[in-house]
């Protein structure tokens, strides 16, 4: 006897892996995650922490670009 579960939703979007997305147009998506991945994992989360503060300064101080005009914009 199977119940159906109350939050499940037979119409919501499920997304699948299709063999589409191993295609050379996405071959640089895999490669950086592939080089993310062992960064994500092995390095000190200090570090991972620093250098999220140093990008986030360059974003802060950058005087033009996509990062100031989502500022701007209502």
């Amino acid at each position: 006897m199977t119940k159906q579960r109350p939050d499940y939703d037979p119409n919501a979007y499920n997304p699948e892996f299709s063999r589409a997305f191993l295609a050379p147009k996405y071959w640089g998506t895999w490669l950086m995650l592939l080089a993310a991945l062992p960064i994500c994992l092995l390095v000190p989360a200090r570090a991972k922490y620093r250098f999220a503060q140093w990008v986030a300064r360059k974003l802060v101080k950058k005087k033009k670009g996509t990062i100031l005009n989502a500022w701007l914009q209502p």
